[in-house]
């Protein structure tokens, strides 16, 4: 028995762009997509240390010399008292406060004040000195410095109407390290349980947090000499950028480790060098390290996919990159699918992926793509120019392309725009595929002008 189901597509007349259904194979970075900003674009300085996106969606860069805010057309530029900062981290609290490292203590940034606060201890006295942070919740701080992890939490108070930070220590842990050994960085588990600390000395510590201990103790690098530079919690995945070490990819439920440096051998796997400072995850389970001399992009073995093949890419192999600065130290994928790069003396260097390399749907004819949604299911319906509606045959997913047959008989038919009925619960709706890119919704069903009803079986 035929099962009966009613959609409503809008048929509108109108001249349209043809689009691509992208499947996020990635390739080497496009040279005419690279984009770069500096000094002569009004960054305060061109050495970029970190790099971060906040909720409203602007870009900050830490620099050697202070934060940059850019909002996709200027840039502006903070300090205190235009005194020379090293920012070294960027992270952020849901109360539009982002909380900066800067020359090793640790600053607020009110955002809607534009100004930075100077956290201190409760006796109002000292300033906090630190390393590196992680920030549980919005008020408890994980902070390391030397050999030793603290717990701080962040109390607010205004005096005469300017923001005032005090710190209260919840807990100390002072760790027994190798001599000389200190710590580099630390990040949290995606569950919240651990905290992963990596020191200067190639070791990495899962801290757990509620028992407030050690539990378990790896080598992050085969070299003993290694210092990390960033550590990232991503699935069930640990990885490590280090100097010397390389990048270091630990797999959490057994502890094995895969190690990627690089290999003067061209023949072989590697990185573009051994100092790497950052690794970022890509939408189809590949990953971008950067180095001293130019990026890695780290994609699975085509016949082993659990395996991830390193291709370096250097302004010396590559030689459309031979104007680019390759001395790489900072790195961030935003939301909306931009990598960002931070270089020691080119500024930033950017790329979007939404028009990178991809594979392409094609029809027998030429046929205009014009509207695109998701059901629930995850399956993906395109309204055609000349082939009415097609439906993806399976659910979207980022490490496959996608085939799409015909729904109903309508072919001739040109559909120019596709929304979710009123049966939907969402408001609005996104395509999977290119986030950007909306479809129009309304609180209430509307015809518009030139639309009509289309009723098919499947």
């Amino acid at each position: 028995m035929k099962r009966t189901v009613r959609y409503t597509v809008l048929v509108l007349i109108a001249i349209i762009n043809s689009l691509v259904i992208t499947t996020s194979l990635y390739a080497v970075l496009p040279y005419n997509e690279l984009h770069q900003l500096n000094m002569s674009n009004g960054l305060v300085d061109n050495i970029i240390t970190c790099i971060y996106q906040d909720q409203d969606r602007f870009m900050w860069f830490g620099s050697s010399n202070g934060l940059s805010r850019y909002d996709g057309k200027q840039i502006r530029n903070f300090s205190v008292d235009n005194a020379r900062m090293y920012v070294s981290d960027i992270k952020e609290t849901s109360d539009d406060k982002l909380w900066v490292i800067a020359n090793e203590y640790l600053y607020c940034f009110d955002r809607r004040k534009e100004k930075f606060v100077l956290p201190s201890f409760q006796d109002g006295k000292k300033a906090i000195s630190v390393s590196a942070m992680e920030i549980t919740g919005d008020s408890l701080f994980w902070i390391v410095k030397g050999g030793q992890l603290q717990c701080l939490k962040r109390h607010y108070k205004l005096v005469k109407g300017d923001l005032q930070i005090e710190m209260t220590v919840e807990a100390g842990y002072p760790f027994f390290l190798d001599e000389g050994e200190s710590f580099s960085n630390l990040c949290a588990s995606q569950d919240g349980h651990f905290l992963y600390l990596v020191t200067d000395k190639g070791n990495l510590l899962f801290f757990d947090k509620i028992a407030g201990k050690v539990v378990r103790k790896f080598k992050y690098s085969i070299n003993p000499s290694a210092n990390a530079t960033t550590i990232m919690s991503e699935g069930e995945y640990i990885w490590v950028s280090s100097i010397v070490g390389g990048v270091t990819r630990l797999h959490i439920p057994t502890g094995k480790s895969d190690y990627y440096q690089y290999n003067e051998d061209a023949r072989l796997s590697s990185l573009s060098h051994s100092d790497a400072y950052g690794v970022v995850a890509l939408d189809n389970d590949s990953y971008i390290a950067v180095t001293w001399n130019g990026y890695t992009l780290l994609a699975p073995e085509e016949n082993d996919p659990s395996k991830l093949l390193a291709t370096p890419y250097t302004n010396t192999s590559f030689l459309q990159y031979r104007n680019v600065e390759t001395r790489m130290i900072s790195v961030y994928y935003d939301k909306e699918g931009i990598l960002w790069i931070g270089t020691r003396g080119g500024g930033i260097v950017y790329f979007d992926f939404r028009q990178h390399s991809y594979m392409q749907y094609h029809s027998k004819k030429h046929n205009e793509i014009s509207a695109q949604v998701a059901d629930k299911d995850g399956r993906i319906w395109l309204g055609t120019y000349h082939e009415g509606i097609m439906r993806s045959d399976q659910p979207y997913a980022k490490s496959r392309p996608l085939n799409f047959s015909p729904v109903g008989n309508q072919k001739e038919v040109p559909v120019f725009c596709a929304i979710k009925d009123s049966c939907s619960k969402s408001t609005k709706t996104k395509s999977a595929l290119y986030p950007s890119l909306i479809c129009p919704t309304f609180s209430k069903p509307k015809r518009l002008a030139g639309a009509a009803d289309i009723q098919f079986t499947n």
